[in-house]
């Protein structure tokens, strides 16, 4: 990727209307468990569940993310591009993302998302239990309505077993949380805007990670994170998973099992002994969940513990906030 086609790329990306989930909800849907011990590493490493939206234009915008790319792939080596076998996955489903049906939500609509996650709970020499959470989310398509979020603890160890209460709580599609008394824009959970060629996803990424691990394990976090709390259209989709093809340091996962124990095949990043994986059906090469791996001993937990795991079941379109598909 030379200069010049960074700008274009990044130009493309910066004149579009960039919306998505606010930070706000993405935070509550994705660290549910984040209240229980156990999530404290990973939330810690994982600030940019925190990442708030910054819009830029212009050409100073421009090339301060071309100097930012540019200081990513010094700090990577000299390949700025996802392993050979992770870019085969990638690009697999891109193309399964641009032929799959588009769901077309009316405004007043809710996107629903069911998801199952997993988390390891650390406690004192590192001693860990494991807990699950059952998530049921709803997202207002313009962003303009409140959304819902219900979780229920389950069994670690049987997942169709209830191990409490659910509960719910409202997610209102803006909140102050800084207190800056800033105006909030809608953030739908249908965004529209969203760039639809590889290169200006990269630099949406890149410009949209704002957590403190280095510039391309936070745009990896963040990429899967918008799969997580959003529908994206095929197009879009198909542009996320181009721009994590040539992302440094992405490479194959052997043996991924989402929450809910389903095989499949991941791309990951590894940082500081921790793997994140992004996990894909075998088959159709849908997104079927993600994880969050020890891989190395130098995290300080046996290699092999899975912090946090969660899997995808169901996205549909809806009437309102509560309603099942």
């Amino acid at each position: 990727m030379n200069e010049l086609t960074s700008l274009r790329d990044l130009g493309e990306a910066l004149d579009q209307e960039l919306r998505g989930p606010s930070p706000q909800l993405r935070h509550k849907v994705l660290t549910g468990i984040s209240r229980q011990p156990g999530r404290t590493r990973r939330a810690q490493r994982r600030s940019g569940l925190r990442w708030r939206l910054v819009i830029t234009s212009g050409l100073a915008a421009a090339l301060a993310a071309a100097i930012l790319a540019a200081s990513t792939i010094r700090l990577w080596g000299a390949s700025p591009a996802a392993s050979a076998q992770a870019a085969d996955i990638l690009r697999r489903a891109a193309d399964a993302a641009r032929h799959q049906p588009a769901l077309t939500p009316n405004p007043s609509q809710f996107i629903y998302i069911k998801t199952i996650g997993r988390s390891a709970a650390i406690g004192d020499r590192n001693q860990i239990t494991m807990q699950a959470e059952l998530h049921e989310v709803w997202l207002s398509a313009d962003g303009t309505r409140n959304g819902l979020i219900r979780q229920q603890p389950r069994s670690p160890s049987n997942l169709s077993r209830p191990a409490g209460p659910w509960q719910n709580t409202v997610a209102p599609p803006c909140s102050d949380t800084t207190g800056s008394g800033a105006v909030c824009q809608p953030q739908p959970g249908y965004p529209a805007g969203l760039p639809t060629s590889a290169g200006a996803m990269l630099a949406y990424l890149y410009r949209n990670s704002h957590g403190q691990n280095p510039p391309p394990v936070q745009a990896f976090i963040t990429a899967h994170d918008l799969i997580g709390v959003s529908y994206l259209r095929p197009a879009a989709l198909a542009a996320l998973f181009g721009a994590l093809e040539k992302l440094p340091g992405v490479t194959v996962a052997h043996h991924a099992v989402n929450a809910a124990g389903q095989q499949g095949v991941a791309v990951q990043q590894i940082y500081n002994g921790m793997s994140d994986q992004l996990i894909f059906n075998p088959r159709t090469y849908a997104v079927i969940g993600y994880r969050e791996v020890v891989v190395s001993a130098s995290a300080g937990l046996k290699v092999g513990t899975i912090l946090y795991s969660a899997a995808i079941l169901r996205l549909a379109v809806v009437n309102h906030a509560g309603q099942l598909p």
